[in-house]
């Protein structure tokens, strides 16, 4: 499955590559994510996620590769479900623009595989949601993160999980929202 997304980082382009290159300050600012390990350029860590009474632990292997003439990077990635057995692999590629001075624009455009219990959910579309739920906590922790460090403050505590229920209603209201676009048309007159 592909998911493509993208977010504004209010800081500038060269901060937020330098950021997006330190592969410890990327699992701290990814919510669910602890980095354990890194051996001759492949890091190990865990990455949790619950949704309402699944909770799914996945553990695995990523590499990273960088380029950072151009601001891109490649993270190639697979990890196992302990719980319910399922795997997942994952190639996400990045790229951080500057929008102007002190602004970014992060593009990212992944390709995900999921196999056992849990690839049901790709099919329903869960898995985009929680993407984007994820994306948007991340984003935020980014930012707050590249905020305290302008300040040279102590970095502030980050969102470390995503909740199930704030997730669902997420869902849910992003859900209807998309009905009522269909229904009604994107530039239906206000009246």
């Amino acid at each position: 499955m592909k998911i493509e997304q993208s977010f504004d980082v209010a800081h500038p382009a060269d901060a937020v590559w330098r950021a997006l290159s330190d592969v410890g300050l990327v699992a701290r600012c990814m919510p669910g994510a602890e980095l354990t390990g890194e051996e001759n350029g492949t890091h190990t860590g865990r990455i949790k996620v619950k949704l309402g009474p699944i909770a799914a632990a996945f553990s695995g292997k990523a590499t990273v590769t960088l380029d950072d003439a151009a601001r891109e990077g490649v993270v190639e990635g697979s990890g196992t479900d302990g719980g319910s057995g399922s795997r997942a692999s994952a190639r996400l590629t990045y790229s951080v623009q500057a929008t102007g001075d002190t602004a970014s624009h992060v593009a990212i455009d992944s390709e995900i595989k999921l196999a056992g219990a849990l690839a049901q959910f790709g099919r329903s579309g869960i898995v985009k949601d929680v993407a984007r739920q994820l994306t948007e906590a991340f984003a935020d922790n980014l930012h707050a993160t590249l905020s305290a460090a302008e300040q040279e403050a102590p970095a502030p505590p980050v969102t470390q999980e995503i909740h199930g229920f704030q997730l669902i209603i997420s869902v849910i209201l992003r859900r209807i929202e998309a009905a009522f676009r269909r229904l009604f048309g994107r530039g239906a007159p206000e009246g």
